[in-house]
């Protein structure tokens, strides 16, 4: 219930201006000792320590109280019901605070144990004090709660909500359930975590030392000589196949446990309850995913362009960045959504808001997320930042969803519920950022390397496709007793990853263990596979109008995800989601921007050009 990319809920403005005023633990003013750009000073934006932080629960407590007796008391009238929504709103905001806080000490060194069982605590004792005002909503009476509506104009922004909670009534959890769900999941992505912890995965000799082959992977995948990534690759791949069987354990631990807790809400498994929670069925999900795969082809036509571009780039250094040289740029890039989003961007990069925790450190959690600070600013971390296009990337993409958050909170929307296809956001802000400096780069070489990122991250709905078949034939093959050991997962990784790369090594079979987001959040890669998909719309839209395409763009950003998808995304974007030619068309958009890229890396080769094409 958290507010990192992979959760779906954020506070409302107006609930965010009242809990700051009850809460000593909010916004701080600087002190003379706070540390440099690229960090976040949570003594000062939040609390001094674990002590402070408990100090200031008082609120939190007293609310998550009222929230219970309120759902426990009278009979529900349309003025009771806003008041209880209401609460429920300051709850999950001020639970935000508090859990976000422990979420990111924990990242910050991933030794900090306590931090985790903090965060589970207090996301268990919302999700405790929520399960009678759920149930409350869950038995409205459909006339009842229509004619409410019409009474009570406070109601209007909880209209979605109030749907799909009657929706998912049918599945709620005997009371209770929540300690239980806490029990069976909570466990296996810190283990995750320790064993990528505790294995040292040595380092490779780059032109000025050596290079921890983890922490400084994106530097060593950036570096120009082919022989020092292929070094690094190997490490990389091996360090984390020393624990490949307890990796595999822990896996097959958590497809158990997220089974076994989705037929406890009444549900077949795992993949039916995801899916259905975003409005989807098992069997269109796969249908998309067979539709992609069999389009595996664009993608390794990107492939073997990308082998050639890195050939082409052999021995030049790749292009990096400061910071303030990317917040430039980011202005720039994101400059046609309007005045107000671009005041929100300078309000995150500003070095002097210290809003950015980008490393790095010897004991960090690897990759980013974006978070929310006492008082309603979001935030995002990394576990570092060299400048090189993947950092970049990785920086442009957890921006995208701070801001997202940002702009939905703006509008007043709900805080129980959240903004809809958060990772659609994130991708087109992180597109449009390596679009921006790919074509003012200063020559065709650097030009052609934001090129190839850009590429990459506009191809998403087959990485995304990727991931989510993986995932889903993961659970398939542990449903049906062929899944058992690492062996197994490495043969099914393989057989899925065919159709969409040309990369045969046989160590890639492996990827399973890096795809961190199996252990963290199951179930979550399918958002990839759609948010792809809506990113190929997204973009032709922005390129034949940026300025047009702003308003709708931003009404888009403020929908809550409680909405039906088909009906939002054609409201606010004109985008049919069950339409066959909006995966046509993307596929002929991506097959366009294969060949320019094509192109691109003829005439660099050919020395003739910039390598921008716009």
């Amino acid at each position: 219930m958290t507010f990192r990319h992979t959760d779906h809920r954020a506070p409302a403005v107006l609930v965010l201006l009242a809990c700051a005023a009850l809460l000593p633990g909010g916004p701080r003013s600087a002190g003379a000792d706070a540390p440099p750009p690229g960090h976040v000073d949570l003594a000062r934006l939040a609390w001094a320590g674990p002590a402070a932080e408990r100090a200031d629960r008082a609120t939190l407590d007293a609310t998550l109280d009222s929230l219970r007796r309120e759902a426990d008391g009278a009979a529900l009238t349309a003025p009771r019901l806003l008041r209880l929504l209401r609460l429920a709103d300051r709850a999950r905001t001020l639970t935000a605070w508090h859990a976000d806080y422990y979420h990111l000490r924990a990242a910050l060194d991933t030794r900090d144990l306590e931090s985790p069982r903090a965060e589970d605590a207090l996301e268990t004792a919302t999700d405790r004090a929520f399960e009678p005002f759920q149930a409350r909503i869950a038995g409205l009476d459909e006339a009842t709660l229509r004619g409410w509506l019409e009474q009570e104009p406070g109601l209007a922004p909880y209209r979605p909500f109030l749907a799909e909670r009657r929706r998912q009534g049918a599945r709620a959890l005997a009371p209770g359930a929540a300690e239980l769900g806490t029990a069976a999941t909570g466990w296996q992505f810190p283990l995750y975590q320790r064993l990528v912890e505790r294995t040292d995965f040595g380092t490779v000799t780059g032109p000025d030392g050596p290079l921890d082959v983890r922490r400084q992977r994106i530097a060593i995948a950036a570096s120009p000589d082919s022989a020092l990534r292929e070094e690094g690759m190997r490490k990389l791949v091996a360090g984390y196949a020393r624990e490949r069987d307890l990796y595999a354990f822990t896996l097959l631990q958590t497809v158990q446990a997220q089974n076994d807790l989705a037929r406890a809400y009444g549900q077949a498994d795992r993949p039916a309850q995801a899916y259905d929670q975003r409005h989807l069925g098992v069997p269109e999900v796969r249908a998309l995913i067979a539709a992609v795969r069999a389009r595996g082809a664009i993608f390794q036509r990107y492939e073997t362009a990308l082998a050639r571009s890195r050939a082409v780039l052999a021995g030049q250094p790749p292009p990096r960045l400061t910071l303030p040289r990317l917040a430039q740029a980011m202005r720039a890039a994101l400059a046609p959504l309007g005045p107000d989003y671009a005041r929100e961007v300078d309000a995150l990069l500003d070095p002097a808001n210290g809003r950015l925790e980008l490393g790095p450190g010897e004991h960090r959690q690897a990759g980013g997320f974006s978070f929310v600070l006492p008082g309603g600013a979001h935030g995002v971390y990394l576990d570092g930042f060299e400048g090189y296009p993947a950092d970049v990337s990785r920086l442009a993409h957890e921006c995208g969803h701070a801001l997202h958050y940002r702009t939905y909170e703006r509008a007043g929307a709900p805080a129980v519920d959240g903004p809809a296809f958060g990772e659609a956001a994130a991708l087109f802000g992180e597109t449009i950022v390596l679009e921006h400096l790919a074509r003012t780069a200063p020559d065709a070489a650097a030009s052609l390397a934001w090129r190839q990122s850009e590429l990459r991250f506009l191809l998403e709905v087959f990485l995304g496709a990727k991931d989510a078949e993986l995932e889903q034939t993961i659970y398939d093959a542990a449903a049906a007793g062929r899944l058992a050991s690492a062996d197994d997962l490495d043969a099914l990784t393989a057989r899925v990853d065919s159709a969409y790369t040309l990369d045969r090594r046989p160590e890639m079979a492996g990827r399973w263990i890096r795809a961190s987001l199996l252990f963290e959040d199951p179930l979550y890669y399918s958002n990839y596979l759609y948010s792809g998909l809506i990113l190929t719309a997204l973009y032709q839209q922005f390129e034949r109008d940026p300025r047009r395409f702003a308003a709708r763009y931003l009404d888009f950003l403020r929908q809550p995800s409680s909405t039906p998808p088909r009906e939002m995304l054609q409201r606010t974007l004109g985008i049919a989601l069950d339409d066959p030619a909006l995966l046509e068309d993307a596929f002929a958009l991506l097959e366009r921007e294969v060949a320019a890229f094509e192109a691109d890396v003829d005439r660099v080769a050919q020395g003739r050009g910039s390598g921008a094409r716009r």
